[in-house]
């Protein structure tokens, strides 16, 4: 099971994006994070920005299944997306997460 999370610059996108997980039973649940600040040291300057960031509860096998579904998806606005393993979870939850999420069963993961 993994953490999924996506950020982005642009809260439209990612409530699409959020949307679009949940309907393709890709995802749980979703959480999204709104204006957070991201600084960054550009040529040696401290520059700060808002960004929006989704998590989301999710089985690791479909990470791939989600990376390539978000790039056709987003287009040319793909959003940075990562996984944080989790590594221990409540058991009624962790079988809620096996349960109502999409299964892949063959190895194409189309």
């Amino acid at each position: 099971m993994i953490l999924l999370r996506i950020v982005a610059e642009n809260e439209k996108l990612l409530e699409t994006v959020a949307l679009f997980l949940l309907e393709e039973n890709l995802v749980v649940d979703v959480n999204i994070k709104r204006h957070i600040e991201r600084l960054e040291l550009v040529n040696g300057k401290l520059q700060s920005k808002k960004i929006y960031i989704i998590t989301a509860k999710t089985k690791s096998i479909l990470f791939p299944v989600i990376e390539k579904r978000l790039k056709k998806f987003c287009d040319t606005q793909l959003p940075e997306i990562y996984a944080i393993p989790i590594t221990h979870m409540e058991w009624a939850q962790a079988n809620q997460l096996s349960y109502n999420i999409q299964r892949i069963s063959t190895p194409g993961y189309e």
